[in-house]
């Protein structure tokens, strides 16, 4: 009755929606040359990109499973709950995934909408400290390089020599960039 045309009207505003944002972000796109882009491509990176999500939804599904549920044995609903997100994310603005997440783990798992919001900001902050950790990953690893001297104060500070660099008499010599 009434619920099921609420959640279709739902369903067609959140389509509406979406269909606004595909236009503007696909109205520019050129597409004979994306066809000749794809008709060029190599499928194994395809398949070891669908491999890399699956891995990526899996180990993320096992992470909300332990930390909702204190075990994997309801594995399932989790990884459910988490494939929806990643999907609902690639179509929904405003990174809607992660609210139908959190609904779907307290409907698929009987997790109280407390506990899972929760879990969705741990999550996002293990997301935001593993990045963060990669970015100065690379910096170090690459804070010769001029692309990397150009991000900000916090990559310049990586590439300026240190007060016990700077002992000897004669300068050091130049390097150049490849």
């Amino acid at each position: 009755g009434g619920m099921r045309k609420r959640w279709w009207f739902a369903m067609l505003r959140c389509l509406a929606v979406s269909a606004v944002f595909l236009y503007f972000a696909f109205r520019e796109v050129e597409w004979a040359e994306l066809g000749r882009v794809l008709a060029a491509a190599k499928p194994g990176y395809f398949v070891l990109a669908a491999l890399l999500v699956m891995l990526s939804i899996s180990l993320r599904a096992l992470r909300w499973c332990y930390v909702c549920d204190g075990e994997a044995r309801r594995y399932k609903p989790f990884w459910s709950a988490t494939a929806l997100g990643y999907f609902a994310n690639t179509i929904y603005p405003l990174r809607a995934g992660e609210t139908l997440r959190v609904l779907a783990i307290k409907r698929l798992a009987g997790v109280p909408l407390v506990h899972g919001a929760a879990s969705a900001v741990i999550d996002r902050l293990a997301d935001g400290l593993a990045l963060g950790l990669l970015l100065l990953i690379v910096g170090l690893v690459h804070r010769e390089r001029s692309e990397v001297r150009r991000v900000g104060p916090a990559c310049r500070a990586l590439r300026s020599p240190s007060p016990a660099r700077q002992t000897h008499s004669t300068p050091p010599p130049a390097r150049t960039l490849p």
